[in-house]
């Protein structure tokens, strides 16, 4: 990020508005019917003649459909004893409310509530340890009193400190014109969206793998996070979603772009890893409650992932596994979502 702007951004998170769901999140609502609660916001705004928000220089894009999980994982040498940031918490999914709430990476709906569940599917191989990576966002004390302008023709710009679904402060640009429909050519869209991205110097600064989902054309840029040994895997929001950067583009160009505010970062540790356990993603608690008679959904899908987990006023990216199983009824289909822990349970809080 330029040296202008990015003490402004992050200065600008002292406002003590909050910042709305985004217009992706908004679409995908009306799209399945699911009550979904408005988080507040702080307004940004910065002088008139700022152009953009520079948040680095992007890596090589995948350019992927969908996301497929991350690459094959190479084994890392035997964990040290010492655990350089203590006991971790463990993550979870905490996803916006209702049972469907969510964004989805395809028209399969995320589901969240209780359902009967099984597993038939061929488990990841994974290294002996990964790395954890602690993150010191803005605190309370840092975001008393202060509110100021960010002006980018042709959008309205937001942020937020204290998003419950990505856990780490978010900024939105929301496009002032009139929404309008899907685009015709998926390509065409995602080179909108790279090419509006790299006008703004708002590309990725990090790793990233593209995928896309409807109603209207939205492709989540997934930030990257290295596992150690030359390895990487996504990182995932409290809903399971991929999380980094969102672009929603319609048949007229670019109208939305969400994503993470730059954070402070430690040097990762290195930290001991479990192997992935169906039993423990079967035997999982729902997320949401559903007054409906539960689903018997097959699991057959595992990823290691990335989740944000939170301590305090300290963050950390740490590895989890990402449980997957799609079901079918009278309403559509769904995916049902199960986030558990993979750090070794010595390496947990109790």
């Amino acid at each position: 990020m330029s040296e202008d702007l990015e003490p402004r951004l992050r200065e600008a998170l002292r406002d003590q508005n909050r910042a709305p769901l985004g217009l992706r999140d908004q679409v995908i609502a009306r799209a399945v019917a699911t009550p979904q609660r408005r988080r507040s916001s702080w307004t940004l705004r910065l002088a008139p003649a700022v152009a953009g928000l520079v948040l680095g220089v992007a890596a090589v894009a995948l350019i992927t459909p969908r996301t497929t999980g991350p690459e094959p994982l190479r084994v890392s040498p035997a964990p040290p004893a010492v655990l350089a940031f203590g006991r971790l918490p463990a993550p979870d999914l905490h996803p916006a409310q209702g049972v469907g709430a969510g964004g989805g990476t395809s028209q399969v709906v995320p589901y969240y509530g209780p359902a009967t569940m099984t597993w038939n599917g061929q488990l990841p191989s994974v290294p002996r340890s990964a790395a954890v990576y602690r993150l010191t966002p803005a605190g309370e004390a840092q975001v008393q009193g202060l509110q100021t302008t960010v002006k980018i023709p042709g959008y309205t710009v937001t942020a937020t400190l204290d998003n419950p679904v990505a856990q780490l402060p978010l900024y939105y640009l929301n496009a002032t014109r009139a929404i309008g429909g899907p685009p015709a050519d998926a390509n065409a869209a995602r080179a909108a969206a790279d090419a509006e991205l790299s006008r703004l110097g708002m590309s990725p600064p990090w790793p990233f793998t593209v995928s896309m989902s409807p109603p209207l054309y939205t492709f989540h840029y997934q930030r990257l996070v290295d596992l150690g040994g030359g390895a990487r895997a996504g990182l995932v929001d409290g809903g399971g979603d991929p999380l980094g950067i969102d672009v929603t583009v319609d048949s007229t160009g670019v109208v939305a772009i969400h994503g993470l505010i730059p954070e402070t970062a430690d040097q990762p540790a290195t930290y001991p890893l479990g192997a992935p356990d169906p039993k423990q993603a079967t035997s999982a608690p729902a997320q949401v409650p559903d007054s409906g008679t539960p689903p018997d959904v097959t699991l057959t899908r595992a990823h290691l992932v990335y989740a944000v987990t939170r301590s305090g006023e300290i963050a950390y990216l740490e590895p989890a596994y990402l449980f997957t199983g799609t079901f079918t009824t009278a309403n559509g289909q769904f995916e049902k979502r199960v986030l558990v822990p993979a750090l070794a349970s010595s390496a947990l809080a109790g």
